[in-house]
């Protein structure tokens, strides 16, 4: 796997966050600056799905459009941590819509190596989101059973770890409704999390995850959950 990160010099064994980002922006590094100046490493890899590395390579996600990246993820996560780069307690994921729904994946495995995650209009479940992009992605054979463990809906007692959710209420590509269902599951498991809704918002809001309100929400929620981990 390649990819980025960004850091400052001589910074080691310190808290992480792997930048989820779309296929589409693979370098897009928006929010990763700032978290950095704040003493993170924040990293991004072209996991399987991103354009740029062949056909093959980019549809190795048909009908399983969280699962493979979110494995992509896990071992970039066990990389970092072997190399001393990442703190094995401290490395937190983030995405927005559908890598959204990676970093879910990515909380619902048995031992996910992950503190917590950030998810941003997050894709809950792939049947409620956008059709024409969703069936380029899982209409293969076989993709059935996909839509099924690809849903964080479907498997939201499975999440661990520190959960944030951000939602924009007036969100036109992606329904808060979908983020409602995710805490109905969630409440229902018993899983804890926090929530941050932005009323009279839409998808503009949340873009580059740099108005003032929801980076600040996002720092304060990277800060206090390191703490908890060092108890």
């Amino acid at each position: 796997l390649s990819g980025w990160i960004i850091r400052k010099p001589g910074v080691v064994n310190a808290p992480v966050v792997l930048n989820v980002v779309d296929p589409q922006n693979q370098w897009k590094r928006d929010i990763s600056y700032e978290l950095a100046e704040q003493g993170f490493v924040v990293a991004m890899v072209t996991a399987h799905g991103n354009i740029g590395y062949g056909e093959y390579f980019k549809k190795s996600v048909h009908g399983n459009v969280f699962k493979v990246p979110a494995l992509d993820y896990i071992a970039a996560a066990k990389g970092l941590v072997k190399s001393g780069v990442a703190d094995p307690k401290k490395i937190f994921m983030m995405g927005n819509r559908m890598a959204g729904g990676v970093v879910l994946y990515a909380l619902m495995q048995e031992k996910t190596p992950f503190a917590g995650g950030i998810v941003i209009s997050p894709v809950t479940d792939l049947v409620n989101y956008n059709k024409a992009v969703v069936e380029r992605y899982m209409k293969q054979h076989g993709a059935t059973a996909g839509y099924r463990t690809n849903s964080a809906i479907g498997n939201a007692k499975n999440i661990k770890g520190k959960l944030l959710i951000v939602h924009s209420m007036n969100d036109g590509v992606n329904s808060v409704d979908n983020t409602n269902r995710l805490i109905e599951e969630l409440v229902d498991a018993g899983v804890q999390f926090e929530m941050q809704l932005y009323p009279n918002k839409d998808e503009s809001f949340t873009a580059s995850l740099l108005q003032p309100h929801l980076y600040n929400r996002i720092l304060n929620f990277l800060k206090n959950n390191i703490k908890y981990c060092d108890k």
